[in-house]
């Protein structure tokens, strides 16, 4: 909403990109939304988990290595 508008008005949104994000946003919530029904809750667990910790760790290195 709020944030969107502001980034559009300091022209910080790449347009050439934007197009690329939102289709494999909506992509993703339609397909994630599919394999999550069948996938059980433990599992989704640990692999949200991983996924977390997994970036963090990235971003770290990133930023501190």
């Amino acid at each position: 909403g709020i944030a969107v508008i502001i980034y559009i008005a300091m022209g910080q949104v790449d347009w050439l990109v934007a197009p690329i994000l939102m289709a494999g946003s909506v992509a993703g919530g339609y397909i994630g939304a599919k394999v999550v029904r069948h996938v059980p809750a433990g599992v989704l667990r640990v692999l949200i988990t991983l996924a977390g910790a997994t970036f963090a760790v990235i971003d770290f290195i990133k930023v501190y290595g």
